[in-house]
Parts: structure tokens; sequence; C-alpha cells
């Protein structure tokens, strides 16, 4: 304690004391957390009547009111991000207004999802059992983006836009990256057919490669669009598990050989090319931010705010 501390009335040292709890990271990241899974239960809660009223989902009333209850979720929870920075941070969501990076997102995350399957599919890791009549193709691709861009909106706006965002405010990129990225694994670990394995995998690939990303970007909107696009062309075109979940897609796959080749009941997360591809893609975002100056120093490693200097007059 400083003999300034030290001096200060009872209620000033209070006052001190609570405004550091309101405003410490660990704070900021669980009201954060709070209010997005608030919002999100709120939206679930406001879309039931629609899916609980919609047509057959193989129709075109159906997939219109899956793709509105899409974007009705996505706006709660992008609007809840956005009163939570402005009220709670006391400063505009600029990372929420970049929507331009929407569609490098979707091709970025489109093609290392194609190379990864392609990969798997020419060693025989992965083959083809059917295929779905092509009158199926557009809902079967509209349900899918429709439901990749909600897990899409919901895990990147709580890991980037809260956790990995104000870890690095506090603790610097480098620390946040890392953390970040094991927690993505660690929070997929209790899909089907997770392993320990798996789990690190995943924090090596996607967790390294979403939290890279952001960094380069400043925009949520890039990484909903790599985690959307890997989600719905897996879920809705190539087929095979999802994170462990199976799919209807166009394309009915199933895995062979070696888990650690071929993704296993996982999925094509859970193989080695998938690791070897995105971790590549995530090094790559890391040495553009470097080189861009995106990277931000821990507070132990920031130098000092100048002191103004007062010319006093002869």
């Amino acid at each position: 304690m400083t003999a300034e501390t030290a001096c200060l009335p009872a209620s000033s040292k209070l006052a001190r004391v609570g405004w550091f709890l309101l405003l410490n990271p660990v704070t900021r990241i669980v009201v954060g957390f709070v209010v997005i899974a608030l919002a999100s239960l709120g939206a679930q809660k406001a879309v039931d009547p629609i899916h609980l009223h919609r047509a057959d989902e193989s129709t075109r009333s159906g997939l219109v009111l899956e793709v509105i209850a899409a974007i009705i979720m996505t706006g709660v929870i992008l609007g809840a991000y956005a009163l939570f920075v402005r009220v709670y941070e006391k400063r505009w969501p600029a990372e929420v207004g970049r929507i331009g990076w929407l569609v490098p997102g979707l091709a970025l995350g489109a093609a290392l999802l194609t190379v990864v399957v392609m990969a798997l599919r020419l060693g025989g890791w992965q083959v083809v059992e059917s295929t779905e009549p092509a009158a199926r193709w557009a809902g079967l691709i509209v349900r899918a983006l429709a439901a990749g861009l909600v897990v899409a909106t919901m895990e990147e706006v709580l890991l980037r836009g809260v956790f990995f965002r104000i870890l690095e405010n506090s603790l610097g990129s480098w620390i946040a990256v890392l953390l970040s990225a094991l927690l993505f694994g660690l929070l997929h670990a209790g899909n089907p057919n997770a392993t320990l394995a798996v789990a690190l995998r995943l924090s090596l690939q996607a967790g390294v490669l979403l939290a890279a990303a952001y960094m380069l970007s400043r925009s949520l909107w890039f990484v909903i669009g790599i985690h959307c696009a890997w989600n719905a062309l897996q879920q809705g075109v190539f087929g095979g598990a999802l994170s462990g979940s199976d799919v209807h897609a166009i394309q009915t796959a199933a895995a062979r050989g070696p888990d650690l080749l071929s993704g296993g009941g996982f999925g094509v997360e859970g193989s080695i090319f998938a690791t070897i591809v995105c971790g590549c893609a995530g090094v790559a975002c890391c040495v553009a931010a470097v080189r861009m100056g995106k990277v931000e120093r821990p507070f132990w490693k920031r130098p000092e705010p100048a002191t103004p200097t007062v010319l006093l007059p002869a």
C-alpha cells in the first residue's frame, strides 16, 4: 500500500476496490459471457415459435423460416455484444462494424476445408458412400449456412470478441492466442468421439487460426466467416461427422484408416491434415499481424505514458 493510498478516506479506498473488481479483465470476461449467454437464450425463445410453426424443412417456406430464425439469432447475439462493449467498456464496437471482412472469411474457411477434404479423399482416408438428388442440394446448403452462421457467431463473439480481446488488452496478443486456443479445444473435448489428443489438435489448428485471424483483421466478421464456411460446407456438402456429430449433407462420407489421418468419428477436424493446413494458415496470419503492427504487448512491457513537459516562465 502506498502512502497516497493509506491517506485516502475509507470511502475512497472502498470505491477504488469496487472499480478494480468491476473493471479487471476477469470480471469483464465473466460479465461479457453472461450478457451474451442471456441474449442467446432470449433469442432462442424468440425464434421457438418459428421452429414450432414452420413448414416441412424441405419446402421453400420452411427454408425461409430457417433463415429468418438464423438472422434473428445472429442479430441479437451481435447486438448484445455491441451493447456490452458500448455500455460496460465505454467505447464504440468497431470490430462488429467491419462487415466487409465476411466475404474473405467465408472464402478462406471454404478453401481450407476443401484442401483438407481433398487430401483425405485422394489418400483414401475418406470415401463418398452416396449423394443426395440434385433437387435437394439447395435446401441442404441453405440449412447448413443458417445453422453454421448461428454457431459461428456465438462461438466467435464469446471466444474472440470477449475472451481473446479482453485478455489481449491486458496480457498481450501471444498469451491471449495461447489461452483462447486452449479454451477452444477444451470446449470441444466433451463432444461425441472426442479425445484429449483431438482437443489438442483442434486447439493448434482452429484455435490458433481463429485467434490469429482476429488479431490480423480486428473484425469479428472475418472469424465468423471462416468458422461458418467450414461448418456449413462440411454440414451441407461434404458430409461426414462435424466435431463428432452426424450431419445430413449432399454427400454421405465415411472415414477410413487410422483416426489420426482420417479424423475418425470426430470428423475431418480430428485429422492431422487439418492440423497442418489450418496451422499453416494460422502461422501466416500471425506473421502478417506482426508485419502490420497488429500485435499488442503485455501491460508489463508497455512504455510508460510520457509526462507532459510544463514550461515555467523565466
